[in-house]
């Protein structure tokens, strides 16, 4: 069970890795066809959303790392 947990997140992680790399050339592709003021805001706003993005992930993960101690404390006992 916990090595389909670990090739879960690993696929998980990848997945997200991928994503982050497309979405990050649309967006220079985006960014060079603005005008520099235009491209400016804009890129605030993605640094923005970036800095959501990355609080957002690890959240996620304190939440899952969380949930395992909890598990493993339930079925295994407060001993260990």
């Amino acid at each position: 069970m916990l090595g389909t947990l670990i090739v879960v997140l690993g696929v998980i992680a990848i997945g997200a890795g991928v994503g982050d790399r497309m979405r990050i050339k649309q967006e220079e592709l985006i960014l060079q066809k603005l005008p520099v003021a235009a491209a400016s805001e804009f890129y605030d706003s993605l640094v923005r959303r970036q800095r959501k993005t990355r609080w957002l992930r690890a959240l996620a993960l304190g939440s899952v790392w969380v949930l395992l101690y909890l598990w493993r404390r339930h079925f295994f006992g407060a001993d260990r």
